[in-house]
Order: structure tokens, then C-alpha cells, then sequence
């Protein structure tokens, strides 16, 4: 296991009053939170607010009582109005750490939509979970290439594959390269320039998050083959030739890293692929019986960000890196050690329009119910 690195306090603002992280949401923002669960999953995004409300999509529920904190929480700052309605709620795959609370979220309020990676364990857990979401909801079981758009905010599954998804009535696939992987887009605005009809499709890319739940190396390898990297070409249109660089399926902004930081979950290849600026780790104090994250994953994250292999030398600290783990925390100027938990982002209209925040919560620090605690990282 490698320990994350203290987050010096000089690198977070804590400067101002108030409760400046629900004050920086504007209506045309949405907020994707990765909850502190320790090694499991919970997730939340926020979509931005058009035609009356802002729709919810939550990706697993390790524990209940944190999602429902947090949703408490956003209901106090006028985000969320009663009742609760959770437009998707996605279960990624069977494994108890990512679908725990999802039972209880089904109960506590309107979900419109399920998606489940169909992987049967035979388990109770999983049935429960199952039978209520077939009671309540429409049920789909996504594969590679499924789209949803909501509003302007796309949804594109990277995995699992067709050819995984085959399989999982054998023996031979491990549960959790059923994983959905999920591809998020915001805002999401296909364009057309029109200069004459032999103009091809110009696409304008915006902020990108891979939340790569516990895909591992088999998964990985079939959304590589699914999602080919691009190549720049020449096409012809309205009477010249343009040079057109097509935009890589696989690029994105941020990354939610597979398995809690799993050895068999990334490779440097994928990740310098990826290419993220920000990469969250869920992953719990101590690294728990798994002792995730693993060290090599650790320096696999730091090499696609910040070279050091062939020429050698320093980095900086993860955090510079943009790479967060909700397992994370400071030493005050008391010498205490404070918990920074969640990792909440908020993407804007502009590519570049993200920023990170640190919610404060742990076991020291009494949970989401208080957004007030949040800093954000410099």
C-alpha cells in the first residue's frame, strides 16, 4: 500500500465565510461528488438547473447514511426540493461495497430509472436490491455504446462489453469486469458548421468524467478495442481540403480510478490515454484489508502526469498532480490530524471551468451534514 501524501493547509483557500462552496454553484453547473466510503463506492451528480429542477443521477451506494447526508445537505441549500426524485440510479456491479445502501436509497425516494450490470451473484443483497428496483423502476442493463442523454449532460457506457456480457453466466468472468464504466459529458453540444453540404460534423468536446467503478484489465482491454484511439485525417469539404483531428473516445477531464486504486485496475498505457487532469481515488484510511490504494497504481497515476521514469529527478505532491483520495487529510497548526473525505467537483460551461473541493468529512468531523466545511483546493 502506498499512503496518500498530507495535503499541505497553505494549498487549500480557506479564506473567506460562509458557506462558500454552496455559494459557488451557479444554475449552470453541475456537481459530481465522490462520497467518502471508504473502499467502496458512492456517487452523485448534480445536473444543472434547466426546466425547473436539477435531475439527480446517483452511481452506487456503498453506504446509505452518507448519501443521504449529503442529500440532506443539498436540500438545505435549495438544490434538491422534496420530494426526492433520482432520475438514474446506477448500480455498477454486484459487489457489496457499491451496492449496500442502494436498497435503501430505492426506499427512500423516486428513482425513475435502474441500471445494473445484470451480473447474478445469486446473493441475497443483490436480489433485494433487484426485486425493489423492478417494483419501482424502468430496469435496463446498459452494454458498450448505450448513450442517455439528460438534457445536456450525455451518458455514454464504455463497458460492459457485448462479448463480457455474453459471458457472465460462465465461471470465467470476475465480477468486477462486469462493471458499468461510464462516460459523462457536459454540456454536451453536437455542432454542425455548415459551408456547403460536404462539410463534415464538427464536434465541440466539453468536460469529460470517466467513473471507471471496478473495471480491471479484461474490461479495460474490450473498451480499448470498443473505443479505438483516434488518428488525425484529411477530409474533403466545400471545395478544400481540411485537416480534422477526431476526438479520442477515451479522453477525459477527470477520472474516478478503477478498484480504489487497484494494481489490476489501471495500467500506464490506459491512463496516459486518459489523459486526466484531476484522478480520484475512493479509498479508505489505512488502506483496509485490501490495502488499497496499491503503490504501483500510485506511481502509474504519477508517471502520466509528471514524468520521471526515463530522466528521473522529483514530483510533486499528489495533490499537484490532481490526484485526491477521499482517504486524504491536513495537520492543522495544532499538529491534529483532519480528515478532507469527499471530493466534490464543480464543472462550469467551459472545458476548463473545474474546480475541486474538499467537503471535510470523517468519522472526527460528523459526516455531510454540514457543506459549510468545505475548501477548495488551490
Amino acid at each position: 500500500m502506498g499512503d496518500p501524501r498530507v495535503i499541505p493547509i497553505t494549498d487549500l483557500d480557506i479564506s473567506g465565510s460562509g458557506n462558500r462552496f454552496i455559494d459557488s454553484i451557479t444554475e449552470t453547473d453541475m456537481v459530481y461528488f465522490l462520497l467518502n466510503v471508504g473502499n467502496g463506492d458512492a456517487q452523485l451528480l448534480m445536473l444543472p438547473f434547466r426546466d425547473g429542477r436539477r435531475d439527480l443521477v446517483v452511481v452506487d451506494v456503498g453506504r446509505f447514511k452518507v448519501m443521504r447526508e449529503l442529500i440532506a445537505s443539498l436540500q438545505q441549500g435549495g438544490f434538491i426540493s422534496e420530494p426526492v426524485e433520482i432520475d438514474i440510479a446506477i448500480a455498477t456491479h454486484p459487489h457489496r461495497d457499491h451496492i449496500a445502501g442502494m436498497g435503501s436509497l430505492l426506499d427512500f425516494c423516486k428513482v425513475h430509472e435502474f441500471w445494473d450490470a445484470g451480473f447474478d451473484t445469486g446473493k441475497p443483497t443483490y436480489w433485494e436490491m433487484r426485486d425493489k428496483a423492478e417494483a419501482v423502476s424502468r430496469v435496463c442493463e446498459p452494454t458498450s455504446g448505450y448513450e442517455r442523454l439528460l438534457k445536456n449532460v450525455n451518458f455514454t457506457v464504455l463497458a460492459p462489453s457485448i462479448a463480457l456480457k455474453h459471458q457472465f453466466d460462465s465461471r470465467g468472468i470476475e465480477e468486477n469486469n462486469s462493471s458499468i464504466v461510464l462516460m459523462v459529458e457536459y454540456p454536451y453540444i453536437p455542432t454542425v458548421q455548415r459551408q456547403g453540404e460536404r462539410t463534415p460534423l464538427h464536434r465541440r468536446r466539453g468536460a469529460r468524467l470517466l467513473l471507471g467503478a471496478d473495471a480491471q484489465t479484461a474490461s479495460w482491454a474490450h473498451v480499448e478495442s470498443d473505443f479505438p484511439a483516434s488518428k488525425t485525417r484529411a477530409s474533403r469539404g466545400a471545395g478544400e481540403t481540411r485537416q480534422r483531428r477526431e476526438v479520442d473516445y477515451l479522453d477525459a477531464d477527470v477520472l474516478k480510478v478503477p478498484h480504489h486504486g487497484s494494481k489490476h485496475g489501471v495500467n500506464l498505457e490506459f491512463v496516459e490515454r486518459v489523459g486526466p487532469k484531476y484522478s480520484l481515488v475512493s479509498c479508505a484510511e489505512g488502506g483496509g484489508v485490501h490495502r488499497f490504494p496499491h503503490a504501483i497504481a500510485q506511481e502509474i497515476l504519477r508517471e502520466a502526469r509528471h514524468r520521471t521514469a526515463a530522466r528521473g529527478g522529483d514530483r510533486p505532491g499528489d495533490h499537484k498532480l490532481g490526484i485526491h483520495y477521499t482517504s486524504d487529510y491536513i495537520i492543522d497548526v495544532s499538529g491534529a490530524k483532519l480528515p478532507l473525505g469527499s471530493v466534490a467537483i464543480v464543472v462550469g460551461l467551459g472545458r476548463n471551468q473545474l474546480s475541486v473541493w474538499r467537503l471535510g468529512d470523517g468519522n472526527a468531523a460528523g459526516g455531510l451534514s454540514d457543506l459549510g466545511r468545505a475548501v477548495k483546493v488551490k
